[in-house]
C-alpha cells in the first residue's frame, strides 16, 4: 500500500495535470479482518499527512461478497484527508 500511495502522491503525471483530488480503492472481504480496515485507514493517514500540500486525498473501501454464483462490491467507507 505505501508504493502504491507514495507513487501516486509523486507522480510526474499528477503533477503536469495539476490534479486536486486522489482517490484510493482498496478490495476487502466483506465481514473479513476489522482490524486490517483500521491498520489501513491508520496507515494511510501516516502517508497521506506528511506530503498533503493542497490536494484532497480519499481511501475507500469497498467490500465484496458472492451471493447466488454473482459478484457483489459495496462501497463501505469513506477516509478523506
Amino acid at each position: 500500500m505505501k508504493k502504491y500511495c507514495y507513487y501516486s502522491l509523486f507522480s510526474r503525471i499528477i503533477k503536469k495535470q495539476d490534479i486536486k483530488r486522489i482517490n484510493f480503492f482498496v478490495l476487502v472481504l466483506k465481514d473479513g479482518n476489522k482490524k486490517l480496515e483500521k491498520n489501513l485507514y491508520s496507515e494511510f493517514d501516516n502517508i497521506v499527512s506528511p506530503v498533503n500540500t493542497c490536494k484532497e486525498n480519499n481511501l475507500i473501501i469497498l467490500e465484496y461478497y458472492t451471493k447466488g454464483g454473482q459478484l457483489f462490491i459495496e462501497k463501505k467507507l469513506l477516509f478523506a484527508k
